[in-house]
This record gives C-alpha cells, sequence and structure tokens, in this order.
C-alpha cells in the first residue's frame, strides 16, 4: 500500500458518507430530512459537517436489513477524525496501519454475501479490490475459523441458554474463542509450512528436467517450449522468504501473530468482525438468539 496522507482520510470518509446516503437516502426524502440526496466524488466540508450530524440524529437506524445501524459508520467517522486531528504526531507506517484498519473495518462492515463490496468512488475501487484479492487467498482458512466460531455459539447456547443478541453471544464465547482460533492458526502454519518445503522439492526437481531439455523452436510462432530458469528460481526464492517468516512466526507466535494482518479474526476490533458476520447469518441467529424474528 502506498503511503496514506490526509486526501485518503478524507476519500475514505467521504466513501462512507455515500453509503449512508444510498441506504437511507429514500427514508430522509420521504421525512422531508435532506433534500440533495445524491452521491458524490467529494463532499465540502460544510456538507460533510451536515451529513455527520444528520448522522448522529439517527444513530439508531437499522441498514440493509438490519445488518448494522447508523451509528456502526458513525464510529468509522469517528476514528477517522482521530486519526486525522493528530496525523502530524505520528510516522508515516502508523499513518499506513491506521488507514488500513480503518479500511478494513468499512469492507466488513458492508462487505456482501458474495463477497462483494460496491464502492462508490473509483479511486477507491483499486484498494479495495486489492484487499478482496488478499483475502480470497485465505478465503478456505476464514471458512474453516467461521466453522469453529458457528460451532462454539452453539454449544454454548445450548449448554447455557440463548443469548440476548448478536453482540453479548461474541462477548461471551470470545475468550474461549480466541484460544481456539490461535491453536488452529498455529496447526495452519504449520501445514503451510511443510506444503511449501514440498513445492520447493518440486520445483527444484522440475527445474533439473528442464534443464536437460532442448530447446524447441515454432518457426511459425516464434515460441520456446523450454521454460526459462528464471521462473523457477523466482518461485523458489519466493516460497523461501515465505516459509522465513513462518517459521519466524513458530519460534516466536506472540511477537509475530499481531503482523500476520492477513489472518481472518487476528484483529484489535475481530469482535466486531464476528458481530457482523454473525449479523449475516440468519439461520444461526435464529437458533441462539431470544425471541428472535429474522
Amino acid at each position: 500500500m502506498k503511503n496514506c496522507t490526509l486526501v485518503d482520510f478524507k476519500q475514505l470518509m467521504d466513501e462512507i458518507l455515500n453509503f449512508f446516503l444510498d441506504h437511507a437516502g429514500r427514508y430522509l426524502r420521504e421525512n422531508n430530512l435532506l433534500a440533495d440526496t445524491d452521491i458524490k466524488d467529494e463532499f465540502e466540508d460544510l456538507e460533510q459537517q451536515s451529513l455527520i450530524k444528520l448522522m448522529a440524529e439517527h444513530s439508531q437506524m437499522q441498514l440493509s436489513e438490519e445488518m448494522y445501524s447508523v451509528q456502526d459508520l458513525l464510529n468509522l467517522l469517528d476514528q477517522i477524525s482521530t486519526v486525522t486531528a493528530g496525523l502530524n504526531d505520528y510516522r508515516q507506517q502508523q499513518i499506513n496501519e491506521q488507514y488500513s484498519e480503518i479500511l478494513n473495518r468499512y469492507i466488513d462492515l458492508v462487505i456482501e454475501d458474495t463477497g462483494k463490496v460496491y464502492v462508490y468512488n473509483p479511486s477507491l475501487k483499486r484498494r479495495i479490490n486489492g484487499i478482496l484479492n488478499v483475502r480470497k487467498r485465505y478465503a478456505p482458512l476464514l471458512h474453516k475459523k467461521l466453522e469453529i466460531f458457528y460451532s462454539e455459539l452453539t454449544v454454548y447456547a445450548q449448554k447455557n441458554g440463548r443469548f440476548k443478541n448478536a453482540s453479548q453471544a461474541v462477548q461471551l464465547i470470545l475468550p474461549t474463542l480466541q484460544i481456539k482460533l490461535r491453536e488452529f492458526d498455529l496447526q495452519w502454519v504449520q501445514s503451510r509450512l511443510e506444503a511449501n518445503k514440498q513445492k520447493i522439492l518440486d520445483l527444484t526437481e522440475a527445474r533439473k528436467n528442464n534443464e536437460k531439455k532442448e530447446i524447441c523452436e515454432d518457426d511459425d510462432f516464434d515460441m520456446s517450449f523450454k521454460i526459462q530458469d528464471k521462473t523457477y528460481l523466482n518461485q523458489i526464492r519466493e516460497l523461501q522468504n515465505e516459509n522465513k517468516k513462518w517459521e519466524q512466526f513458530l519460534q516466536h507466535p506472540e511477537r509475530y501473530f499481531p503482523q500476520q494482518k492477513q489472518l481472518p479474526f487476528n484483529t484489535a476490533y475481530c469482535d466486531e468482525v464476528l458481530v457482523n458476520h454473525l449479523r449475516k447469518h440468519q439461520d444461526l441467529m435464529a437458533k441462539i438468539l431470544v425471541n428472535y424474528s429474522g
């Protein structure tokens, strides 16, 4: 990710405001609360302030089939304001990390069941798509960890009775869940390490066999069927670098766990992410929540 500036935070703030207008616009128009609900690439400062004030007045409004509220969006805007107010006090790396965290929290909030995020500002699209592509690589890991999460919820509810709401459900199981998820991560890293070692052996053998081949030229298409040596070397080097990272991780997990942001739920706000996942799983909520009507 490139270094983030005040412009990037303002752009993200505009994106959140557009999301609010898109999902609450009809209600605002019908109740004469806001005349202009059009999506904009950029809001003036006074427009931002006016919209944020309006959001605060309707903070409990439910959005997207009651998956989340306006207050969830306000929490993100508050975090942006806090960071930008003290921007000169942060190192560039800290600024980048803060931006990345807020952007990921926004994605976690609004992502659809299909794994897509509707982006209003084209300038943000590449950034968000980049994050989604990384997440796709870890999708199998996410699904397995969600299975652990859903199992913990079900077992707890069966033993202790149903939860009052999604937030309480996550808070009550979180201590035990985090231990189990960390154990799962360690096992996954070990298996990833072993799989990479086998890939390195396979690529090394393939490289040796490739060196024995004669270069076969096709005059019609000007193509060579012998794979370039550097292709193998680059893949081997990439796997070796990844293994070095995972070996450090296994030797000192407490030190390196916070750095592995790509591991699902390995964030300071994992409780918030888990609540968002649960709210989108209505069949499960019907089984574990008191008086849940969907």
